[in-house]
């Protein structure tokens, strides 16, 4: 789980708190709510309050990413729209922008990722086209040897 919170930019601590907020079920059904007037988006809560009613962290985790990508661009929302999705998920606004930054974090460690795997590529053809060179070197050393001799 806490794996998984590191993941998308939280923690564990976050993701407790969260559990617990949602498992209050009519404050957090009131702030799903007001949430989703203030923003004009539809947010569904029920699979994260199942997850943390269930124990499951990492699921738990998982869906609040879900919830916060399903909201779009949290920079773009005002004070107040930012602190009411914070408030139904049951987070703080802080909290909720390191998650929503967590999810580019991720991508760009993909990117990075396949950079590195390209450039491994890269050199071992390299070295491979250096071992060409060298053996092709050596067999036309051996051929002036012999015609030396």
């Amino acid at each position: 789980a806490a794996v998984e919170a590191a993941k998308v930019g939280g923690s564990l601590s976050v993701t407790m708190k969260a559990a617990e907020s949602l498992l209050s079920f009519e404050s957090s059904l009131t702030a799903e709510y007001e949430a989703q007037v203030l923003t004009g988006k539809t947010l569904n809560l029920e699979r994260a309050r199942q997850l943390a009613l269930d124990g499951d962290i990492a699921g738990l985790t998982s869906e609040i990413q879900s919830i916060v990508g399903g909201v779009g661009d949290i920079q773009s929302l005002n004070v107040i729209q930012r602190k009411s999705v914070a408030d139904a998920i049951g987070i703080s606004v802080g909290d909720l922008l390191k998650i929503s930054r967590g999810e580019q974090v991720a991508q760009q460690e993909t990117v990075q990722d396949k950079l590195t795997t390209t450039n491994k590529l890269l050199a071992a053809q390299d070295g491979d086209r250096k071992a060409i060179l060298e053996a092709t070197l050596d067999n036309k050393n051996i051929n002036m040897n012999e015609s030396v001799i």
